[in-house]
């Protein structure tokens, strides 16, 4: 609102339990919430009330939350580099940073020159490469995958989220969905660690759309990508500083377009002498992924085949 940016923000999420043990769970954690942290924002929906949100059979029930939301996230991030460039920042492409080194200032080296700078911030999220040897081991790096159908119409649209909702499944390899603008549905799901593109992944993304909602069968589709996300071992994000002007953020797990926000501005409050709202996240532990560099992968492979198992139980 701040900056004006066209993104097509509009309120409202649905996080669906699937089978009867996620009832119990987010039951507890629509308790939870209140209890310890006032936040009221949550409502449970099932049967007739659960339809007027998501048009289907598939969810026993699903929290509603009023002041959870969905974008365009493509549209959103080039407004803030568009306000961004307005405030006097210069944004160069094309400019990969190879290596950091360390001092008062720090240097960062590209592949075009040097850049010194009396603070760095390390957003780079999914993309970190070799950038902070320091901090390999903390983030898993992982593909999921979207769809997007044919545009559906109105009439087709109040068919599947007639209040224009977003919303997640409760399993651990979870399906996620919304409306764009233009009334198609966005699906994504199906996660791939070898940077593969998962086997007949448009078949496996036409069934489970045909399954939740019938009156798509065979609906056409469009377009279809991935995109890598940073996972960390207990989930949370990862903040932190590297001496006394490095500063890092990354593994959102799955939620960057909100945290990666966050973790800008209590970084930009830290550089600026206030700091306390960004050690609170820095002080959280976080457990490097079992494996070393070689066994890293296969070992989260398997465990994630194991809780595939488990979502379909």
């Amino acid at each position: 609102e701040v900056h004006k940016i066209p993104c097509d923000l509009d309120w409202g999420y649905l996080h669906a339990a699937v089978k009867p043990r996620h009832v119990r769970e987010l039951r507890e954690f629509q308790a939870r919430m209140a209890r310890d942290y006032g936040y009221e924002a949550l409502r449970w929906l099932e049967d007739g009330a659960l339809r007027e949100h998501v048009v289907t059979d598939a969810y026993p029930g699903a929290l509603y939350e009023s002041e959870g939301g969905h974008l365009h996230p493509l549209n959103y991030t080039l407004g803030l580099a568009r306000a961004a460039q307005r405030a006097g920042v210069t944004i160069h492409q094309h400019s990969p940073a190879l290596r950091i080194r360390r001092g008062q200032p720090a240097t960062v080296v590209t592949r075009q020159g040097e850049i010194n700078a009396d603070f760095v911030v390390v957003g780079t999220n999914a993309h970190l490469g070799r950038l902070l040897p320091e901090l390999k081991g903390r983030i898993m790096r992982a593909a999921n995958y979207m769809v997007a159908t044919e545009p559906l119409g109105d009439e087709r649209a109040a068919q599947v989220l007639p209040r224009n909702d977003a919303l997640s499944d409760a399993n651990f390899v979870l399906d996620y969905y919304r409306l764009s603008a233009d009334k198609r549905l966005i699906y994504g799901g199906e996660v791939s660690y070898n940077g593969r593109e998962p086997r007949r992944l448009q078949r496996r993304m036409d069934a489970k759309i045909a399954q939740l909602f019938p009156p798509l069968k065979g609906v056409r589709i469009d377009y279809r990508w991935g995109g890598d996300v940073a996972i960390t071992f207990n989930r949370a994000p990862d903040f932190g500083r590297l001496g006394s002007n490095v500063y890092y953020a990354q593994g959102y797990s799955g939620h960057g377009m909100a945290l990666a926000g966050l973790a800008g501005r209590v970084m930009a409050e830290s550089i600026a002498g206030q700091s306390e709202r960004f050690d609170v996240f820095a002080a959280m532990p976080h457990r490097r992924f079992p494996g070393g560099e070689h066994l890293r992968t296969p070992l989260l492979v398997l465990a994630t085949h194991f809780y595939k198992l488990r979502d379909r139980l």
